[in-house]
């Protein structure tokens, strides 16, 4: 939405069901695209690409930002409610290498990833999707990050009554 109106001009907020689509024609700018490795199918082929460190928790936030959730369920046998989040992709070496990046970043020492259907997932429970969320949101710009995603992570927090700069567990 935010590239949309940059690029438009269009101050309307679009809801859920609208969707747009970004062509490009320069074939110049194609075969360059396709030089830093833009395929077909990149859902199911793509490898996790060489990201600086100093980026890299940007690009994953922006990959769950498309392909991951972020959600509080209500657990009624305990009373409580659990922050949790989830990723899918297609391939299955991209997922292997973020599993890494993540068991390395956030002291995580078990991350299985599950396949399911043709797809490759990860999930977190709360103590680990407070720490992924911390990486996400902590000191970054709202202009870079997805407003509902953060808005989840932030509700919870506050229904838990912790503060944004919460360090549960967290690998500095």
């Amino acid at each position: 939405q935010k590239l949309i109106r940059q690029l438009t001009g269009n101050s309307k907020n679009s809801t859920m069901s609208e969707s747009y689509k970004l062509v490009f024609w320069s074939k110049r700018l194609i075969n360059d695209l396709i030089k830093i490795g833009l395929t077909t199918r990149k859902s199911l082929t793509m490898s996790f690409p060489y990201v600086p460190h100093k980026y890299v928790w940007h690009f994953i936030r922006g990959c769950w930002d498309g392909d991951g959730t972020l959600y509080i369920q209500k657990q009624p046998k305990w009373g409580a409610e659990y922050l949790y989040s989830t990723y899918i992709s297609g391939s299955k070496v991209f997922v292997e290498k973020l599993v890494e990046i993540l068991k390395r970043e956030l002291a995580i020492e078990n991350i299985n990833i599950r396949n399911a259907k043709g797809a490759y997932e990860i999930g977190f429970a709360t103590k680990n999707t407070l720490r992924l969320c911390h990486h996400f949101y902590n000191g970054v710009s709202p202009d870079i990050y997805l407003k509902r995603k953060f808005d989840i992570y932030n509700n919870f927090l506050e229904k838990r009554k912790l503060n944004k700069d919460s360090r549960i567990g967290i690998k500095n």
